[in-house]
């Protein structure tokens, strides 16, 4: 991940502070609408990937910087990740 990215995405995390985490079947589910594999995002997201299983598995729990990395390459690939009370959702972005 280039340092601009990374960055861009620590101080995205530090802007909303109260951010939710992406939680493994919500990231399941981004990759899914991407048409993304596991190792795809491993890739985009500079992350191992016996680590992503892992989490989407709920066998570990990341530690934020590799869940933020995780969060920012499913929204560079196109996603939308949608926050509300008590759980969250997905979609495609519309446009750009």
């Amino acid at each position: 991940m280039a340092l601009t990215s990374t960055l861009n995405c620590f101080s995205h995390v530090a802007i909303l502070g109260a951010m939710l985490e992406v939680q493994p079947n919500v990231c399941r589910a981004a990759r899914a609408l991407l048409g993304w594999d596991q190792d795809r995002l491993a890739d985009e997201a500079h992350v191992g990937l016996t680590t992503l299983r892992n989490f989407e598995n709920g066998k570990s729990a990341p530690r934020p910087a590799i869940l933020a990395a995780v969060r920012g390459a499913l929204e560079r690939g196109g996603v939308v990740l949608i926050e509300e009370e008590g759980g969250g959702g997905v979609k495609l972005r519309v446009g750009g």
